[in-house]
């Protein structure tokens, strides 16, 4: 009992995310990280997003475009059943994660889908595994760019969780944000489309106009 005592005060102890921004590894809280008081505009490719994290973490970002990648076993399991239709059987495999996602959305998020200054996109032909946040102010010309494995997810920027997440940072490296930058223009925003279907983004404009009236 004392040796398996010793165990879990010993794994207690783990270090589970690590950052490293600009060669040097910090603390960082996910405020600290995506700083909409210091960046205005927001470009997020991530595997998967939690409704409760962009009501929390990207709300205040003038500008916003998240890109959310497809679970792989769906798409497998898709192509199993019926490979000749894979586009429409993505999407339709899709749509009740959009709604239950756009019900999760705050009444500040909703309004930013509404006015465009957040979109919610998603490939219906392709999986998108990478991970990569942008971030710029065009007024100061400061940009970041966030790499690693993280999603955007509370636990996935937890320090002692138990996944093991690493997230490099670089800010004011016009290289590395005009790799990542080029990168998603020219190849992956040729992919994408509405992650929430459009009759409910219709609704949704609806629902927003009677609480401005």
């Amino acid at each position: 009992m004392d040796n398996l005592s010793f165990l879990n005060t010993e794994t207690n102890k783990i270090k589970t995310l690590n950052i490293v921004k600009d060669g040097i590894e910090k603390d960082l809280t996910i405020d600290e990280i995506f700083d909409s008081n210091k960046y205005e505009n927001l470009i997020a490719v991530t595997y998967s997003v939690s409704a409760s994290f962009v009501n929390r973490y990207l709300n205040d970002f003038k500008d916003s475009e998240i890109i959310i990648g497809i679970d792989n076993d769906m798409v497998k399991n898709t192509i199993n059943k019926l490979a000749k239709n894979l586009k429409n059987n993505i999407k339709n495999n899709l749509q009740g994660e959009p709604i239950k996602f756009y019900k999760e959305l705050n009444v500040k998020s909703k309004k930013k889908l509404d006015d465009k200054t957040l979109n919610i996109l998603v490939s219906n032909t392709h999986i998108i595994h990478s991970k990569f946040y942008i971030m710029w102010n065009s007024n100061t010309n400061e940009n970041r760019i966030v790499l690693g494995s993280a999603n955007l997810s509370n636990v996935a920027f937890k320090n002692d969780s138990n996944q093991f997440e690493n997230v490099m940072i670089f800010d004011n490296n016009d290289e590395m944000f005009n790799i990542y930058l080029k990168y998603y223009k020219e190849s992956i925003s040729k992919v994408l489309t509405e992650y929430i279907p459009k009759d409910l983004l219709k609704i949704n404009t609806k629902k927003i106009k009677s609480l401005k009236d």
